[in-house]
């Protein structure tokens, strides 16, 4: 992994990220230990079981949203020219913290623990760091070593939207200045929409149920997950909703389900399968509108038999195509075969996509027997 040094300290001062979550680079070894080639900048990183019961090691770069340093493993840097007086390890916040803690360190270094931010220091500054996770296992997100005795603190932008956020780059602090909508919850995964109507994904640990309101006033880190899927995650932890709102999925027709639309949560109409849906977590299609739409069962849902639905999904990204998560079928305006369904129902929405009971005064969206069309009541 070929990494440039981010930041000037001092007239010679220099930072440099040595690894990160999003990009973990290529490693060799097997569940005794890892070793990951010289980068660009002469740093080398190797992580090894040190206590026979730990866990065997996998690569890093197979774990998803955090480095897993098993209890018993330490992991060191090597330098190849930088004497590394600090050495800044940002922990994963994942379920309430747990994996967040301080390590055993080698000859030279101390270190200081303050939220997820785990600084290590060392005066006279050395070309080697090992830290030991004697304690508990530990989850590694990223680590930033410089050359000073202090590394300079991340710039914090101040964001009123989510188009705002995903207008700042990759690995950004921000400021959370609005509210959000939680429009579905997965474990650690939180989908949420602002008053525009955008969507991002929030990571990390959260009592979150759709239909809360996300207060504003925090502040997260920006991330462009696999340089396809927006996320933030909190510098600490996500602020407790003590407000309940609604959401309602808009209607997207099939042709408009691209890539643009990811970490939204959509209502997709008349969904034909034509051979029962599968319960394993396994990939599908089905078609809309005479559109091929690619699904995955990510959730593991009950299957449904062949038949025309009503789908509740999110949209997510894989390999530069819409993949589609199912989270609901909705059988009960659905031609389901074996199932008889009155012919001719209608269904209506306001112009933002949203169902309405009635048609309201004005331009309305009515759909009936898989056809949509504007109508003015």
């Amino acid at each position: 992994m070929g990494v440039a040094a981010l930041g000037i300290l001092g007239a010679n001062a220099t930072e440099y990220t040595v690894f990160d979550i999003s990009n973990a680079g290529e490693w060799t070894g097997d569940g005794a230990g890892w070793s990951r080639a010289k980068d660009a900048n002469g740093f080398t990183i190797t992580t090894q079981k040190v206590s026979t019961t730990a866990t065997n090691l996998v690569s890093p770069a197979d774990n998803k949203n955090s480095w897993r340093v098993y209890k018993g493993t330490s992991f060191t840097i090597t330098s190849e020219s930088v004497d590394m007086k600090c050495i800044a390890i940002t922990y994963d916040t994942y379920n309430d913290n747990q994996y967040i803690g301080t390590m055993t360190l080698s000859d030279g270094w101390t270190g200081a623990l303050t939220e997820n931010l785990y600084t290590c220091t060392n005066a006279a500054g050395s070309k080697t760091f090992t830290g030991l996770a004697e304690e508990k296992q530990l989850r590694i997100k990223k680590v930033v070593v410089s050359d000073e005795a202090t590394i300079a603190p991340p710039t914090v932008t101040e964001v009123n939207s989510i188009k705002e956020i995903l207008a700042v780059s990759s690995d950004s602090q921000v400021k959370v200045n609005f509210p959000m909508t939680v429009a579905f919850v997965r474990y650690n995964n939180v989908y949420a929409c602002d008053a525009a109507g955008d969507f991002i994904q929030l990571y990390g640990a959260n009592e979150y149920a759709t239909g809360n309101i996300i207060p504003a006033g925090y502040n997260a880190t920006y991330k462009l997950y696999q340089g396809a899927t927006p996320e933030l995650e909190p510098v600490t932890t996500f602020p407790a909703s003590t407000e309940n709102g609604s959401f309602t999925p808009k209607v997207v027709a099939a042709a408009d389900v691209t890539t643009a639309l990811v970490n939204n949560v959509i209502e997709i109409d008349r969904v034909e399968f034509a051979a029962e849906t599968p319960s394993a977590k396994e990939n599908f299609t089905g078609t809309s509108d005479g559109v091929t739409l690619n699904f995955r069962n990510n959730y593991e849902l009950a299957s449904v038999p062949a038949g025309t639905y009503d789908m509740l999904v999110l949209v997510t990204v894989y390999q530069d195509a819409p993949s589609i998560y199912v989270i609901s079928y909705d059988a009960k305006s659905a031609g389901v075969k074996g199932v008889t369904v009155a012919n001719g129902a209608v269904k209506y929405y306001n112009m933002q996509g949203v169902r309405i009971d009635k048609p309201e005064k004005g331009l309305n969206i009515v759909v009936k027997d898989g056809k949509s069309m504007k109508v003015m009541f």
